[in-house]
C-alpha cells in the first residue's frame, strides 16, 4: 500500500511538471494560429495571436444586484509587439515559449471610492512585460 501511494504521488508530481514544460516547435506544428477577433475553435489546442499595432477591444462590465442596471463600456488598446498565447504559455515570437506569468506581469486594482473622491470606483488593469 505504501508503495502504491508513492507511485501515485510521483505520477502526480510528473503530471504537474508537464504543465510547466513549454511547447516545442514540433508540438505546435499542427496547431492552428488564430488571430484575435476570429472565431475560436473548440477546446484549447490553438495558438491565439494578439497582433501588434492593431486595435484590440477590451470590454468592462459592472453588474450585480446592488445596481439598477448593468453598465458596459469598451476601450481600445494597441500592443507594441505581437503576443502569442497557448494554454498557460506565452511568446513574443511564436518560437520561444514560457509560462505566461514569466513573460507578463498583470495587476488589477479596484478602488472604491476612487482616490480623489470623484469616482465611485476605479478599475485599473496594468499589463507589463517582465
Amino acid at each position: 500500500m505504501h508503495c502504491q501511494s508513492l507511485t501515485v504521488a510521483a505520477l502526480c508530481l510528473a503530471l504537474a511538471a508537464c504543465g510547466t514544460i513549454p511547447p516545442t516547435e514540433t508540438d505546435l506544428a499542427k496547431v492552428p494560429i488564430i488571430t484575435f477577433g476570429q472565431p475560436l475553435p473548440k477546446g484549447d489546442n490553438f495558438v491565439l495571436h494578439f497582433p501588434a499595432d492593431t486595435p484590440l477591444r477590451v470590454r468592462t462590465v459592472v453588474q450585480g444586484n446592488l445596481f439598477t442596471h448593468t453598465a458596459i463600456s469598451t476601450a481600445t488598446v494597441v500592443l507594441k509587439h505581437d503576443i502569442y498565447a497557448y494554454r498557460q504559455f506565452a511568446s513574443f515570437d511564436n518560437k520561444h515559449w514560457v509560462l505566461g506569468r514569466r513573460l507578463l506581469d498583470s495587476r488589477l486594482t479596484v478602488a472604491i471610492p476612487g482616490k480623489d473622491g470623484k469616482d465611485a470606483g476605479v478599475l485599473d488593469l496594468q499589463l507589463n512585460e517582465k
